[in-house]
């Protein structure tokens, strides 16, 4: 039976992180009374921390995948590189978007855990393709905050180690959204 929870902006939530966790939250609390739809009100109980053990057990036990999506050659329809995107099939249809599930990553420290999972996943499906005689580059999105990460070299150089991928074929793009929310 398919579900709706909604929550309203500003009444539910002053930021889109916490308006889709709600929204989720009350989807959740639909399914539970088998209802069809549900309204997020501020008493139902386990707020955001619900949706932060979904985003912690998700990525814990695979749930979270990695997907690649390619860049084609128009000329000669050939594959040249991919880029590397986070999807959490659900099981009920549930949209969790790969925004949300980074956001809540960079809010309770499970962004270094996304990221390292994010890279061995990519890096290891780039080396299956070349099993297979496919050569393509890579592209990640990463969060600015990573930068500041001491291991951050470490980590990505272990990743490359693991896949035998040389650091050339790897790009690592920056999202503006932690940029463009410390300009000052």
């Amino acid at each position: 039976r398919p579900t709706i929870g909604t929550a309203c902006f500003p009444q539910d939530a002053s930021n889109f992180s916490t308006l889709l966790q709600n929204a989720f939250i009350a989807c959740e609390k639909a399914k539970k009374q088998k209802s069809s739809f549900a309204h997020f009100v501020s008493t139902d109980l386990d707020g955001p921390e619900l949706l932060l053990e979904e985003v912690e057990r998700a990525l814990h036990t695979g749930k979270i995948e990695v997907w690649l999506q390619p860049q084609m050659r128009i000329h000669d329809q050939s594959c040249i590189s991919a880029e590397a995107l986070i999807r959490w099939p659900s099981e009920d249809a549930l949209l969790i978007t790969p925004m949300a599930i980074a956001e809540i990553a960079e809010h309770h420290g499970l962004i270094t855990s996304l990221t390292e999972f994010v890279l061995k996943q990519a890096l290891k499906q780039m080396h299956e393709l070349e099993q297979h005689g496919i050569v393509i580059n890579i592209a990640i999105n990463m969060s600015a905050s990573m930068l500041s990460e001491t291991n951050l070299p470490e980590l990505i150089t272990k990743a490359l180690n693991l896949w035998q991928i040389s650091a050339e074929r790897l790009t690592i793009e920056i999202t503006e959204s932690f940029i463009m929310q410390n300009v000052d």
